[in-house]
C-alpha cells in the first residue's frame, strides 16, 4: 500500500485491492468506506500512535500526527518519494524512532535500534494491558460540555487517544464506532440539567461495552499470534456455527479467509489494514448474507463502521430442530480414518461445524477440548488393528469433558454462594498467588477481583446458562495471565497451562504452590497500618486488605490457608479496634508490633 492518498488510506488499497470481491458489486460500500476512513485521518493516526505508545502524552502524540498528516501532503503532491513507497505501519514507526527525545522519555530506544521486522514485534509486545502506569481519566462534564462546543474535533480526538491508550488491541473499527456513541452521549449529555449523573448513565454503558469488546479482541489476537492459524481457524469455525446455525459448511469455507484476514492487520497494530480487511469481511458477509443468516439482513444497509459492529452484534439465531446426532457420522461411521486421512482440516472443521450447531448452549472452550480429545482420539485410533472399535469410545470421552466442565462450575458456585463475595475473594487471593507468586501485586489483585466479579455475575444465572457463563470468563481470565507469544515465563506449573489452546481452564485450578519460587525477606512495613487507615472508605479499605493478604502469601506461601485467612482477620480486628479508640495513631503504635510478631510466625 502506497501513500498515494491522505495518511494511512489509498483509494488503490480499498478499491482496486485484488484481496476484495469485486467492485462493481460492492463499489459503493468500499466507496463509503474509503471516505470515512479519509474523513478521520487525524483520528485513525491517533489511533495507531496510542496504541503503540500508551505512556505518551496527548500533546506529544499530536505533535506526531502532525508529522504524519504533513508527509501525507508531499506524498500526495509527490508520489515518488522514497519515503512513499513504504507501508503504513513502518512509516509510523519511523515517526516514532524519528528522535532520541521521545524514545528516551517513553522507554522504547531499545525498539528504534532494531531492524524493521523486529522493531515491530518490539513495539508489539510493549503494549500492556495493567494500566497502573496511567492516571484514571476525571470526567470533568462543564468543562468537556464547553470544549465540545468550542472545538467538536478535538474533543473526539482526545476521547480517541484515553481509549486507545486503555484498550491497546482494540479493532479499529470498533473504537471508532465506540468514539461515535459516545460522541451521541455528549451531544445529549450537555443538554441536561444534571450532567453528571447523565455522562455516568450513558457513558458507563458505552464504556463498559468498550472495555468488553477489548477482552474479545486480545483473545482472538493472543490465539492468532500464540497458537497460529489452526486454532485460530477452528475458534471461528466453532463460533460462527453457533451464532449462524442454519448456514450451510461451504458458506461458511467460503468467507472463512475474509474471518481468517481481519486478524493479521487488527492483531498487528496497523490500523489501515485493520480496516481494510473489516471492511473486506462485511462485503463478504452483506453478499452471502441470505446463505448466512436473516438475523443481520437490517445490518448491510447501515452506514461505515456500524454496519460490522451490527452484524456481529447480531442475536443468535435458533438452529434447526432435525439436526442428526454428530456421533452418526463421526464416532459410529466405519469410515471415519479414512476422510480423516483423506482432509484432516477439512474433516476437524466439519466436526467442528456440526458439533457446535447440535450443541449450541455449550461453551467455545469447552467444544475445544472436546475437538482436542477427538483429534487426540483419531491420531491414535487410526493406527490401531480395529480403528472404529477403539475410536468408538469417543462419544463417551465427550461426555466426560462436559460432566467434568458442569462438575467444575457447580463446585465453585457452591463455593461462592457459601463463603460469599469476600471471603471468596480472600480465597482466589490466596490461590491464585500461591500459583504465581511471581506475578506483580497489581497485575493479581485485578485476577482477583476479576475472578470474583465473574462468579458473582455467572453464578445468578440460570443453571443452563452458568457452566458456559464461568468457562468463557475463565477463558479470558487465564488468558490474560498467559500473555502473548512466549514472552512470559511465570513459573513452570503456569508455563505448562499456557501451552495448551484447549486444557487452560481445567489446568489452572489444579496448580499447587509453586516450589521453584524463592519468597522474599520479611518487610514489616508493607504490613504496617497507621490511622491514616481509619479515614479510608469502605472500598478502598477492603482493596489495602486484599493487597495486604496477597503481600503476605508472597512471603509465606507454604503457609496454610486457614492460618493465612486468620492472620487477615486479626489484622482486621486491629484496624478495627484501633480506629475505634480514642488515639488511634497511639493504639497502632502499642497493637504494631504483636500483629508483625504474628503474621511473621505464620
Amino acid at each position: 500500500m502506497k501513500w498515494m492518498r491522505p495518511v494511512f488510506v489509498a483509494v488503490v488499497c480499498l478499491l482496486g485491492a485484488t484481496r476484495f470481491l469485486p467492485v462493481n458489486s460492492l463499489s459503493d460500500y468500499l466507496n463509503a468506506t474509503n471516505q470515512y476512513i479519509q474523513k478521520n485521518v487525524r483520528s485513525l493516526t491517533t489511533m495507531a500512535l496510542a496504541q503503540f505508545l500508551q505512556e505518551a502524552s496527548y500533546e506529544d502524540i499530536s505533535k506526531m500526527v502532525e508529522n504524519l498528516v504533513a508527509l501525507k501532503n508531499r506524498c500526495t503532491a509527490q508520489e515518488k518519494l522514497p519515503e512513499c513507497s513504504k507501508t503504513e505501519i513502518y512509516l509510523l514507526e519511523d515517526e516514532m524512532c524519528a528522535g532520541k527525545e521521545l524514545s528516551e522519555k517513553y522507554g522504547y530506544a531499545d525498539c528504534c535500534s532494531q531492524d524493521e521486522k523486529n522493531r515491530h514485534r518490539c513495539f508489539f509486545l510493549r503494549k500492556r494491558v495493567d494500566l497502573g502506569f496511567l492516571l484514571h481519566y476525571d470526567l470533568k462534564p462543564e468543562e468537556e460540555c464547553k470544549a465540545y462546543k468550542d472545538d467538536p474535533e478535538a474533543v473526539w480526538n482526545q476521547y480517541i487517544y484515553e481509549i486507545a491508550r486503555r484498550q491497546p488491541f482494540l479493532y479499529t473499527p470498533t473504537l471508532l464506532f465506540h468514539a461515535q456513541e459516545y460522541e451521541k452521549v455528549v451531544q445529549a449529555c450537555c443538554s441536561e440539567e444534571n450532567k453528571l449523573q447523565c455522562f455516568q448513565t450513558k457513558g458507563t454503558l458505552v464504556t463498559n461495552d468498550l472495555r468488553w469488546i477489548h477482552e474479545i479482541h486480545k483473545h482472538l489476537c493472543r490465539i492468532a499470534m500464540g497458537f497460529g492459524k489452526r486454532a485460530l481457524r477452528s475458534g471461528k469455525v466453532l463460533y460462527f456455527s453457533q451464532q449462524f446455525p442454519k448456514m450451510e459448511l461451504a458458506t461458511l469455507l467460503n468467507v472463512m479467509p475474509d474471518l481468517l484476514g481481519e486478524q493479521d492487520g487488527c492483531c498487528e497494530g496497523d490500523v489501515i489494514e485493520c480496516f481494510r480487511s473489516r471492511a473486506e469481511l462485511v462485503s463478504s458477509m452483506c453478499s452471502n448474507q441470505k446463505a448466512i443468516s436473516s438475523q443481520f439482513s437490517n445490518c448491510c444497509d447501515k452506514p461505515v463502521p456500524e454496519r460490522g459492529e451490527c452484524i456481529f452484534r447480531s442475536v443468535r439465531e435458533d438452529a434447526p430442530q432435525d439436526l442428526p446426532p454428530t456421533e452418526e457420522k463421526f464416532i459410529r461411521a466405519q469410515d471415519v480414518c479414512q476422510r480423516y486421512a483423506d482432509k484432516k482440516d477439512g474433516f476437524l472443521d466439519e466436526f467442528v461445524y456440526e458439533y457446535s450447531r447440535k450443541h449450541q448452549k455449550v461453551s467455545g472452550p469447552v467444544i475445544r477440548r472436546v475437538l482436542e480429545k477427538y483429534q487426540d482420539l483419531l491420531e491414535k485410533c487410526c493406527q490401531t488393528a480395529d480403528p472404529h472399535q477403539c475410536y468408538s469410545r469417543g462419544e463417551e470421552e465427550f461426555q466426560k469433558i462436559l460432566q467434568e466442565s458442569q462438575a467444575r462450575v457447580q463446585e465453585d458456585c457452591a463455593h461462592f454462594q457459601k463463603l460469599g463475595e469476600d471471603l471468596y475473594r480472600q480465597k482466589y487471593a490466596i490461590s491464585f498467588t500461591k500459583q504465581a507468586p511471581e506475578l506483580p501485586l497489581t497485575e493479581l489483585t485485578v485476577h482477583v477481583e476479576r475472578k470474583t466479579n465473574d462468579a458473582a455475575h455467572c453464578c445468578m444465572q440460570p443453571d443452563e446458562k452458568q457452566t458456559a457463563c464461568i468457562e468463557r470468563s475463565a477463558n479470558l481470565l487465564y488468558g490474560q495471565i498467559c500473555g502473548f507469544f512466549a514472552n512470559r515465563s511465570i513459573n513452570p506449573g503456569v508455563t505448562n497451562c499456557c501451552k495448551s489452546f484447549a486444557f487452560k481452564e481445567p489446568c489452572f485450578p489444579s496448580l499447587k504452590v509453586d516450589e521453584t519460587y524463592t519468597p522474599p525477606a520479611f518487610s514489616p512495613e508493607l504490613f504496617t497500618p497507621n490511622e491514616d487507615w481509619c479515614q479510608l472508605p469502605d472500598m478502598e479499605l477492603q482493596r489495602k486488605k486484599l493487597k495486604l493478604l496477597i503481600n503476605l502469601v508472597k512471603h509465606k506461601p507454604q503457609t496454610p490457608d486457614d492460618q493465612l485467612q486468620t492472620a487477615l482477620t486479626d489484622f482486621s480486628d486491629v484496624v478495627k479496634k484501633c480506629c475505634q479508640a480514642s488515639g488511634p495513631g497511639a493504639c497502632f503504635v502499642a497493637e504494631g508490633p504483636n500483629l508483625i510478631a504474628k503474621l511473621q510466625g505464620s
